[in-house]
């Protein structure tokens, strides 16, 4: 039996490992596009790309982050490419 897993992920454009659409919603191509696809193929899952406001991140007075090392940290997001 196999079942689906689900996963979000964020990404920076950077040529020539992504390349995104007009939009920013789509990964298109390039090397880590390849390599998530290939794994997703292998393992069986899919993601849903969720938006970083390409910001890197801070550590806040509070002891929490920003940015994607916030969303990492909260499981926001389960992967990132760069």
């Amino acid at each position: 039996m196999y079942c689906t897993i689900y996963t979000n992920l964020t990404f920076f454009q950077a040529p020539p490992f992504v390349y995104l659409d007009t939009d920013h919603r789509k990964l298109l191509n390039g090397l880590d596009v390849k390599i998530i696809n290939s794994i997703m193929e292998i393992l069986n899952f899919t993601y849903h790309i969720v938006d970083c406001n390409l910001i890197w991140g801070v550590k806040l007075e509070n002891n929490t982050w920003n940015g994607i090392i916030g969303m990492l940290h909260r499981n926001v997001i389960n992967i990132l490419l760069l």
